[in-house]
């Protein structure tokens, strides 16, 4: 017995099976299918040997199919997974065939040729995705009463984050919020910035960002308003409470060289309050 491979939808030949049996097969016997694949051939038995047979079993070729080309993404820095890749090719692939990398940068995968089929072919390209970094966990400090931002929190991380993350919770005030890039197939990648609020208010924040100098003074005394402040009024009273000076303008300095050398108050009035500093004229 044997078998015998022929091309799909074709007809086996006599010879053919009988070349499968061997060399020392007698011609002269007959052929009879047994079921669908199995040929019997066999020779009478007579009044000096019983019957004696052998059976082929044809194995048909059926063609291959190397699927329909496909888009395999992967992070930067891993190695190509074969099996992967395979997963992403269209249509119905048969596998065990061959991947081999083109002189474009795409992966081929085919099926040889045969005798009974010409190879088949498809082709895979390769889509490297960057491993994005959230950074390492940092601080920040807010002042009572404010909502955090995106901005000041993606300042607060530690390293090289890269943009475009995503923050959560929902952004309030003094939290712990998590920054994380999870894109395509690459690691995610999380980092941390624990918030809390300052003992000042919004108003006392902005206030006390308002000062002056030098004190002493002698001519000359300066505004500083390093968060530019809309300052409406400055006012100077002496230590009874008199009112010794007012000015609704020019508010970058204050000649106060007529004044008698003493201690005084600077009332200083905003939107959002009034701030009172005390500063001596020499």
């Amino acid at each position: 017995s044997g078998e015998l491979e022929i091309c799909e939808g074709e007809t086996p030949t006599e010879s053919a099976m009988l070349a499968v049996l061997g060399n020392t097969t007698d011609i002269g016997g007959t052929w009879e299918e047994l079921s669908t694949g199995d040929y019997q051939y066999s020779h009478a038995s007579t009044d000096c040997y019983s019957s004696v047979s052998a059976i082929v079993t044809i194995i048909e070729e059926a063609p291959k199919s190397a699927g329909l080309d496909g888009v395999y993404y992967i992070c930067e820095g891993n190695p190509i997974d074969y099996d992967d890749m395979f997963e992403t090719l269209g249509g119905t692939a048969d596998p065990d065939g061959t991947w081999q990398l083109t002189s474009t940068g795409t992966y081929q995968y085919s099926h040889a040729a045969t005798d009974c089929y010409e190879m088949v072919a498809t082709e895979v390209t390769v889509n490297v995705q960057p491993q994005l970094s959230a950074g390492m966990d940092g601080t920040l400090v807010i002042p009572i009463g404010t909502i955090v931002t995106e901005t000041q929190l993606f300042e607060a991380l530690e390293g090289s984050p890269n943009v475009d993350g995503t923050w959560t919770p929902e952004l309030a005030g003094a939290n712990t919020y998590t920054y994380t890039h999870s894109e395509g197939v690459c690691v995610e990648s999380t980092a941390q910035v624990i918030v809390t609020e300052s003992g000042l208010s919004v108003n006392e924040n902005e206030l006390s960002s308002i000062s002056f100098y030098p004190n002493p003074a002698k001519v000359i005394l300066r505004i500083r308003n390093s968060n530019n402040v809309d300052i409406e009024s400055i006012k100077i009273f002496n230590i009874s409470g008199q009112l010794i000076l007012s000015l609704d303008k020019n508010f970058s300095e204050i000649n106060v060289s007529r004044l008698e050398s003493a201690m005084y108050f600077l009332q200083v009035k905003s939107t959002y309050g009034q701030r009172t500093l005390k500063f001596i004229k020499e």
